[in-house]
């Protein structure tokens, strides 16, 4: 029993010790490296140097290169810790900086679109209304010409009619013809 117990326990510790083995960590970029009198890790530390620190390299001897600081101060450090390029430590303010003008701008550019699809659906809105204004302009121009022409049907109609209805007077009353022209 006292065996299970123990089997059990140690079991438990692994178990907590892979958990904690399989957490995510990262390597630091706070590096610091030794500045030295001379090529090699006996020669006597004269400096340490944090990340970022601009130098110029005079020569290199095996895996070490020869410095020189920007205050003038000479020395020897390590030749792989050394990079052409600008740490992302130095350039992290300067990227930020821009991220937050692009940030800007794009909310700048999305108000303007916003405002745009407004103007669009008004415009497509005054577009539908004008078609319709026109089809209905259309349908009263025909429908006035219509009417003109009944109107004037109408009146010609009656005028006929009036002239067939009306009693005719006789040649004595009024204007008188000549007989060649009644024979014809």
């Amino acid at each position: 029993m006292l065996r299970r117990f123990v089997f059990v326990l140690i079991l438990m510790c692994l178990a907590t010790s892979v958990a904690k083995a399989q957490s995510t960590l990262w390597v630091s970029d706070q590096l610091r490296i030794s500045m030295r009198s001379g090529p090699g890790n006996n020669f006597e530390v004269v400096r340490i140097l944090a990340t970022g620190t601009p130098l110029q390299t005079k020569q290199t001897r095996g895996d070490w290169a020869e410095i020189r600081l920007e205050d003038g101060e000479t020395g020897w450090v390590i030749a792989r810790y050394l990079d052409a390029e600008k740490p992302a430590q130095l350039e992290l303010p300067r990227v930020r900086d821009a991220l937050d003008g692009a940030e800007a701008r794009i909310e700048e550019l999305e108000s303007q679109l916003a405002s745009l699809q407004s103007n669009l659906a008004e415009f497509e809105e005054l577009r539908a209304h004008a078609t319709e204004l026109e089809a209905r302009n259309a349908q009263l121009e025909t429908s006035s010409a219509t009417t003109m022409m009944t109107i004037g049907a109408g009146i010609a109609l009656a005028g006929v009619l009036l002239g067939a209805l009306w009693p005719r007077r006789s040649s004595s009353r009024g204007i008188s013809l000549p007989r060649s022209y009644l024979r014809s």
